[in-house]
């Protein structure tokens, strides 16, 4: 992680002006002063705010610190779109109880997929207060996304979406997302879980197979299953399965015992040449352990650095890969190497030019990127651009030819990280969700295994805002507009294999092809609202919104022309011969 990472649908055209807050209601007699009185709102019925298609949403609102019987003041709804395109305004009387409080349930707009902001104010001008760790105020947010009980699980080697981030059993956000690929805990999290070198050996070397061995020896596991609460989601009190895969990251903030002094820089740091037997006995311990815990697994995936980029330690660093890449293989006959998770790389190739040409590529199995665009200093998910302005598809294209230069293959390719920041700033959400949609549609357009972006609920970089509790372990949580426009997204095209980029769309333009095993879908955008055509088998083909609400359009010839712009449209097609 970089500096700033730490700290009824209607779409229409863009304003970036400003989300603005409803006309107060007149009561019927002069209402009281604001003082004292408070607002707060929620969904009843769900702690992350998110539901799925066919779900009934309520909102409860509720005043307090009223006079008791008081009836001067009104509630106003205004509800938008991600779009800030009103859907739907509505007042309520207020009427205090012998207690001055008053509660009131109402239904919100839920018949399509999509994304609501409410605005909520008294007509005295109380409005909603702050909340956590996202500073969230003056609305509330929800979001109406596929059903995850509809979603197929595809397996872990055709499933192409998980998430960097920390994850809350209060508040699961990964069925509605369409989320499987999961970060074993890193060392901000308790020591219990996770594979990361400095995690399990804080102390000393050997001190992981000890644990181990003491647990077992009590009956216990160690380390725990952090994805035991992730695996499952209730629907009306009922428990569902949802399937997860974990990715650990084993020489991530290393002990202090086993690196050189003055070398580290922010969770890497370079390897002692005397502590090379405890790293090698560290990578076969923490692979049966692995392997134990996920005898299912038809791989075991194991990245082994983050972020080492640096002017020096290049040979430390391949040395460390090297022990890694053969202790593993010789504990785990499932064992795949990836790394090294640099995140320099779409600004530059020259330190993996650099690197693998030392040797590094002798020592992986797949190459994994931290995926950053950003030019902006300190701010590696500055939204100033778009990911195609930034030259994302370019420096794809470009590391693979890096490495297939000095390897002599085509590696498997792993983005394990890329995150957007918006500001925490409402007007920026719309840049961020586009962002992070497209970049997804790249990735697996080009080829890439699998894509977490970064994170779930960290303020700025969040697809959720945390309202209660911790950033990364919340209770509560309201989703952002990037949440149903990337459960759709996921809905749509998991589980498929890109055919390429299609040609012949115009200059800013862009799409891909995904073939699945029971259709095929072409994604496409534009920076510019625009008329394109493309190619279709079929009288009659279904074209979605990027929310993910589809509608049947008629064809002519084998061509469809259609609207395209920011938000990426989804054309949805049966499979040809050679798809089958």
């Amino acid at each position: 992680m970089k500096a700033k990472r730490l700290s009824l649908c209607l779409l229409g055209a863009l304003t970036l002006t400003g989300f603005a807050m409803p006309p107060t209601a007149a009561g019927p007699r002069e209402a009281e002063p604001a003082s004292g009185i408070t607002l707060s709102a929620n969904t009843p019925s769900s702690s992350i705010s998110t539901f799925a298609l066919g779900e009934q949403v309520k909102l409860s609102f509720r005043a307090a610190g009223m006079k008791p019987g008081q009836d001067d003041l009104k509630l106003a709804l205004h509800f938008v779109d991600e779009m800030d395109q009103t859907v739907k305004k509505q007042s309520l009387e207020v009427k205090a109880d012998a207690d001055g409080d008053w509660v009131k349930e109402v239904a919100a707009p839920c018949a399509k997929m999509g994304f609501w902001r409410v605005f909520v104010a008294l007509s005295n001008g109380v409005t909603l207060p702050k909340e956590g760790v996202s500073q969230r105020g003056g609305y509330i947010t929800y979001a109406v996304v596929p059903d995850p009980t509809k979603r197929k699980l595809y397996g872990e080697k055709e499933t192409f979406f998980g998430m960097n981030g920390l994850f809350s059993r209060q508040a699961n956000v990964m069925p509605y997302l369409g989320l499987r690929w999961m970060y074993e805990p890193s060392t901000i999290a308790v020591r219990q879980y996770g594979y990361a070198w400095g995690q399990m050996e804080p102390d000393h070397p050997g001190q992981f197979a000890e644990d181990r061995a003491a647990a077992r020896a009590q009956g216990k596991r160690f380390p725990l299953n952090l994805f035991v609460h992730n695996s499952a989601y209730f629907v009306n009190g009922q428990r569902k399965p949802w399937k997860v895969y974990s990715l650990p990251t084993l020489f991530y903030a290393p002990p202090q015992w086993a690196i050189i002094e003055g070398t580290t820089h922010g969770v890497h740091a370079q390897l002692k040449p005397e502590a090379e037997h405890h790293w090698r006995n560290y990578c076969m311990e923490a692979a049966k352990a692995y392997s134990e815990q996920y005898p299912d697994r038809e791989e075991n995936i194991y990245q082994i650095t983050w972020e080492p980029q640096g002017p020096a330690g290049d040979e430390r660093l391949v040395r460390t890969y090297d022990i890694a890449y053969k202790a593993l293989h010789k504990a785990d006959p499932k064992a795949m190497v990836i790394g090294p998770a640099s995140s320099n790389t779409m600004l530059s190739v020259a330190w993996e030019e650099r690197l693998l040409s030392k040797g590094l590529g002798k020592y992986l199995d797949g190459y994994s990127i931290h995926h950053y665009l950003s030019r902006v200093p300190n701010d590696p998910g500055d939204l100033s651009k778009t990911p195609e302005q930034n030259g994302m598809i370019e420096g794809l294209r470009a590391i693979k030819a890096v490495v297939r230069k000095h390897t002599g293959r085509d590696l498997p390719m792993f983005a394990t990280e890329l995150g957007f920041n918006d500001d925490g700033d409402p007007t920026q959400e719309i840049l961020q969700a586009r962002a992070h949609i497209r970049s997804s549609l790249i990735l697996l357009g080009e080829g890439y295994r699998f894509h977490m972006p970064f994170s779930t609920y960290l303020p700025g970089y969040g697809f959720y805002y945390s309202l209660q509790g911790g950033s990364y372990f919340p209770d509560k949580a309201g989703p952002k507009s990037v949440v149903p426009a990337y459960a759709a997204m996921t809905f749509l095209v998991d589980g498929h294999k890109s055919a390429g980029p299609i040609q012949g769309l115009g200059d800013k333009a862009w799409g891909y092809t995904y073939r699945g095993p029971e259709d095929t879908i072409k994604a496409l955008w534009s920076e510019t609202a625009r008329q394109v055509t493309v190619a279709v088998r079929g009288d009659q083909i279904e074209v979605f919104d990027w929310m993910g609400n589809g509608e049947l359009v008629p064809t002519s010839s084998g061509k469809l022309g259609v609207t395209i712009g920011p938000n990426p449209i989804y054309v949805k097609t049966a499979p040809g011969p050679a798809d089958k």
